[in-house]
């Protein structure tokens, strides 16, 4: 083989994976890393591809682009606006009455706060429906 990467199985080996590593002196780009500790480089102006270069240079810095319905996307950004959305009606049930359009706004706040379950125990022991209020 000599360094040459090729891709011949059906089933991905560890021989087949990479390590990423972010380049020291160049931000946004990247070397990638074989399993022998050897790095992937570009020879022949980009026509040959080999996993055996020793040292960082400019054969061996990549920039890795993705097309953006790949890219990672945070799952808390969406717990986050799940978490402000509840209607008027839960609240109203949580508190055990009809609440007026302050007490709401206050209740919905809070819940965006992290504080709502304290805010409901105050609405709850002003209107005496909670024995244990």
């Amino acid at each position: 083989m000599g360094g040459a990467l090729s891709a011949q199985t059906e089933a991905m080996s560890p021989e087949e994976t990479f390590a990423c590593t972010a380049t020291p002196d160049t931000p946004g780009t990247f070397n990638l890393q074989t399993q022998r500790e050897k790095l992937v480089c570009l020879t022949d102006h980009g026509s040959n591809i080999r996993g055996d270069a020793e040292t960082i240079s400019f054969n061996t810095t990549f920039r890795i682009r993705m097309q953006a319905r790949f890219k990672f996307r945070l799952k808390a950004n969406k717990e986050s606006k799940a978490k402000e959305k509840i209607s008027r009606k839960n609240l109203d049930e949580a508190a055990g009455r009809k609440l007026d359009d302050n007490e709401v706004q206050a209740l919905k706040k809070a819940r965006m706060q992290g504080d709502y379950h304290e805010k409901l125990l105050l609405l709850r022991s002003k209107g005496k429906h909670d024995k244990y209020a």
